[in-house]
């Protein structure tokens, strides 16, 4: 970066990120009341998050998308997990009133620099990594946000390695199939090299299951670690 006549450099990390991301709101008509964002931020991190809103539509939409713009403007400003999360619950809480507004986050913070990943969830479905033939399970039980005072994210930290995929999705995806097994082959049907391809395949797989027609709004984001080392000079 160049910038007052004071050229700034900073080291690539070791690890390259791809992501892909599909939603499809219940009502044809209306938006999709999830809204997602993956962003990466100065010193090798990767920022994925993940809202929910109340219903569907236009209302859960805008709940999703306030909640979600406020985490990122605050994670970026130097703000920890834990105080945006606070500081974002607290302008809900006082801007609902007398009405009911609550949004699921699911919000995975990424080292791009050793693979390490530590995930917040408020009312968020579970996370699954796959690695190789394994799939892993990451969940935890708590309330959306913007229902109590205090809000209480439950906490999970893994490690991720070349080729492991992440994979968030929300309720309207994980729901959509019968049991768990259903979902865990579906996820394992979906793998491709392409987490966009990914993406739209396990939408589409919930969407098949669903019968046509989405009961909620649907919502998945996949993200492909890779080492640097090991990519071709045309996919650095």
């Amino acid at each position: 970066r160049m910038e007052h006549g004071r050229v700034e450099l900073e080291e690539t990390p070791i690890y390259s990120a791809a992501i892909g991301s599909a939603s499809l709101s219940a009502d044809e008509k209306a938006v999709c009341g999830d809204t997602c964002v993956a962003k990466r931020c100065e010193g090798g991190r990767l920022l994925m998050v993940l809202c929910d809103g109340m219903g569907h539509g236009e209302n859960a939409h805008t709940q999703s998308e306030k909640a979600l713009e406020l985490l990122m403007l605050l994670l970026e400003a130097g703000y920890t997990r834990r105080q945006a999360i606070t500081a974002v619950n607290g302008i809900m809480l006082n801007a609902s009133g007398e009405e009911e507004c609550f949004t699921t986050v699911d919000l995975c913070d990424v080292d791009l620099w050793n693979g390490a990943v530590i995930c917040e969830k408020l009312g968020a479905c579970p996370t699954w990594v796959v690695r190789g033939d394994h799939l892993k399970k990451v969940e935890a039980s708590s309330l959306p946000l913007g229902i109590l005072e205090e809000a209480m994210p439950c906490h999970a930290a893994y490690t991720l390695h070349s080729g492991d995929i992440l994979i968030m999705m929300s309720d309207g995806v994980a729901d959509a199939f019968r049991d768990e097994e259903e979902l865990k082959h579906a996820i394992v049907e979906s793998i491709f090299i392409q987490p966009q391809r990914m993406a739209d395949a396990l939408l589409r797989n919930a969407l098949l299951c669903s019968g046509d027609r989405p009961r909620d709004d649907m919502s998945v984001m996949v993200m492909l670690m890779l080492n640097r080392q090991q990519l071709s000079p045309s996919r650095r």
